[in-house]
């Protein structure tokens, strides 16, 4: 269909940060007869569709300085809602785009795109708004139904996000094989006897390793929750032991930072669930407990029968959560930002991935905290 409706160009709006793309976009939509506008930024942006009155599509990348993509798509379909919003994606801003389809974005174009790619996007788009204006005048219902659009998009950019996943967990746990294998038998002695530096040094090197293998696993397991996919094996498990066994796993690092577990156990503590995939979720919570604990602090796990349940219950003395973080604390990526936690490590998905699997087998996880308690 023509850009024109009714002799009236389409006006489309260009926001992006790199001079190239905004280039581009405006020369290819430019030979196609549509009037383009660009600006560097999403305040830019909001400027220009305060000024002008005959925009209708606004193309934005999620990824820049300032005002980024989702908030120029929130407040475009919030201030200005018969302007449409087409979003630009790279692999990194997956999450973003699938927020911003939610806010109203009409359509997600992933970077780098080809040209045709943008044509197709525009066009349609074009045609739908074309479609919706008729129907409107003809007191008919707009077609095609903009809910299911909605679902097909959303379900594209959830199938984009896991193929990133395991493509980049792929390739990162690939290279860490050998040199697990090369780091293991250089601290065996393999290749000769080892000074204490050396032997610390190596150490150092085998714990961060097995930190960047967890992470790997925690964003494959997130991957797994989300599409269903991820598999349990149940079996009769004593959480007495299993929360030992968690215990241990956490032991050196624990023993780094001079913090002590104590554990107190009461009942009959068996239970039918996944054992290794609870185990995980221990592991989790008490790393948490460590990480954030004070220097010399005290870790306590408490595992009782109540009722037909059993609860268990890590605490610590350590810094504690504001009560404002609260409710964002098992999010995806989200992360406490003050001034004494900027050096803690972690990608914020460790707590994801924990309350995922235990509400998959049928329990509950939740925190209560107070700052520096």
């Amino acid at each position: 269909m023509s850009p024109d409706n009714e002799g009236k160009k389409t006006t489309i709006l260009v926001v992006d940060d790199e001079e190239p793309i905004r280039f581009l976009c405006e020369d290819l939509l430019a030979s196609l007869n549509y009037e383009v506008v660009t600006v560097p930024d999403g305040e830019a942006a909001m400027a220009m569709l305060g000024e002008r009155d005959d925009i209708d599509i606004v193309i934005s990348d999620l990824r820049m300085p300032g005002i980024d993509g989702l908030e120029v798509t929130r407040r475009v379909r919030t201030e200005y809602p018969s302007v449409d919003v087409i979003v630009l994606t790279g692999f990194a801003s997956i999450e973003s785009a699938v927020e911003s389809m939610k806010l109203g974005a009409a359509d997600f174009i992933r970077k780098p795109f080809n040209l045709n790619t943008l044509i197709s996007s525009v066009s349609k788009l074009v045609e739908r708004r074309n479609i919706g204006t008729q129907a409107d005048e003809e007191g008919a219902d707009k077609e095609p139904s903009m809910d299911n659009l909605l679902k097909s998009k959303l379900k594209e950019l959830d199938e984009l996000k896991n193929e990133f996943i395991t493509i980049t967990s792929h390739e990162l746990l690939t290279p860490l094989t050998p040199i697990s294998g090369y780091i293991d038998t250089l601290r065996d002695g393999g290749l000769g006897e080892l000074t204490n530096d050396q032997r610390e040094a190596l150490d150092t090197v085998h714990r961060e390793i097995e930190k960047l293998r967890s992470h790997i696993r925690n964003l494959l397991s997130i991957r797994d929750l989300q599409g269903a996919g991820m598999k349990f094996e149940l079996a009769p498990t004593d959480l007495r032991e299993l929360m030992a066994d968690a215990v241990r796993q956490v032991a050196s690092v624990a023993a780094e930072r001079n913090v002590s577990v104590r554990t107190e156990a009461s009942g009959d503590l068996e239970i039918t669930t996944d054992p290794e995939k609870l185990t995980a979720v221990a592991v989790e919570l008490l790393s948490n407990a460590v990480k954030f604990n004070s220097e010399g602090g005290e870790i306590t796990v408490a595992i009782k029968r109540e009722g037909a349940s059993i609860s268990v219950v890590v605490g610590d003395d350590g810094i504690g959560i504001e009560e404002t973080d609260l409710p964002q604390i098992f999010e995806k990526f989200y992360q406490i930002h003050r001034g004494d936690t900027r050096n803690y490590e972690g990608i914020g998905i460790g707590l994801t991935v924990a309350r995922g699997i235990v509400e998959a087998l049928g329990g509950t996880i939740d925190v209560s905290s107070v700052r520096d308690k």
